[in-house]
């Protein structure tokens, strides 16, 4: 279902799901060694259960590199990394305190709602004891 499977379950076999001439293809390259494949025994199955974002070397789409040697072949990394920082800063700033301020006014309601469900019993989590007992 990764490859050809997928194109004909999509109608679009013609055009995808294997590499062949007047077929657009992406190809990822796996790094072989990355820790999701040791030992190496299926293949297949480590690639959908455990290799994880590690493991990419090369990524070519459509005939075109856009990732080598895990650096971003046609985006500027460090751009895009400060450009979210800021982004994710001005979130902080900008939207955190009235998203704060929202759940306060129902914090009350979902404590007793949850003390009622657990029977005032809890979960058993460590920082249980410092949980406010709704009045």
């Amino acid at each position: 279902m990764a490859t050809l499977g997928a194109a004909r379950s999509g109608l679009m076999d013609a055009e995808v799901g294997s590499l062949e001439v007047g077929k657009a293809a992406d190809i990822v390259l796996l790094d072989r060694t990355a820790w999701g494949f040791i030992p190496l025994h299926d293949p297949i199955n480590q690639i959908a259960f455990s290799a994880a974002s590690e493991c990419v070397e090369t990524v070519i789409v459509d005939g075109r590199v856009v990732m080598r040697d895990r650096k971003l072949a046609r985006a500027d990394e460090t751009a895009i990394r400060e450009e979210i920082i800021e982004a994710a800063e001005r979130f902080r700033r900008e939207a955190c305190p009235d998203m704060s301020r929202g759940a306060a006014i129902v914090r009350p309601y979902l404590e007793a709602m949850h003390f009622e469900t657990t029977g005032g019993t809890g979960l058993g989590l460590a920082d249980e004891s410092r949980r406010v007992r709704p009045s």
